[in-house]
Order: C-alpha cells, then sequence, then structure tokens
C-alpha cells in the first residue's frame, strides 16, 4: 500500500464509521450497464484461488460471504462482519481479489 492509497482509505474509513450499516448498504454506483450497490456481501466462493488460500490459512475458510468496500474503479477493501464491526482481510487496489474482465 502506497502512503497515499493509505491516506485515502483512512479517509474513507473515517466517512464509513459515521454511517449506519443500511445506509453504507444503500450507497449506490453509476456505470455504463446501469446502478449497482457500491459496497455489498461476496460469495466466498467466488473470490480468486489465492485469496480462498488466505482465508483458509487465517482460519476463515469457513465463511460463505465477505464483505467489499468499493473505493475507485479498481480499489476494494475486503473483510467480515462481525457484530456489526467490519474487520479488514485485503486491501485490493488492483481489482485482482475478485477478476472481472471488464
Amino acid at each position: 500500500m502506497t502512503p497515499g492509497e493509505a491516506t485515502t482509505l483512512l479517509g474513507f474509513l473515517k466517512e464509513m464509521e459515521r454511517l449506519r450499516w443500511r445506509e453504507i448498504r444503500a450507497q449506490m454506483f453509476n456505470s455504463k450497464r446501469g446502478s449497482h450497490k457500491k459496497h455489498h456481501w461476496m460469495p466466498a466462493d467466488d473470490v480468486c484461488t489465492e485469496a480462498k488460500r488466505r482465508l483458509d490459512e487465517i482460519g476463515l475458510g469457513d465463511q460463505e460471504e465477505i464483505f467489499r468496500f468499493r473505493l475507485s474503479n479498481k480499489a476494494r477493501l475486503w473483510g467480515i462482519i462481525l457484530d456489526r464491526t467490519f474487520y479488514p482481510i485485503w486491501w485490493d487496489s488492483d481489482h485482482k481479489v475478485y477478476p472481472t474482465s471488464v
């Protein structure tokens, strides 16, 4: 993580901590294909093989879903939510944890 990314991420987390989970999950972004949820749960089975392996290594291989924050076109923050608290697992600046062809 670069110093600039760290600054951006900390600013983003400060913004998110002021919101309720329903407000976070209601945020949308627009693309050429329409509106989509900005932050949401993803099936753990859909992440890349390396990420699945890492979940196993850190004792979270039993997670069915992981939460994804979208910070920019490519940047994502992945983690789990327990008792309404977000625990970061990965900083994914290049959209590699859940690769797409877009």
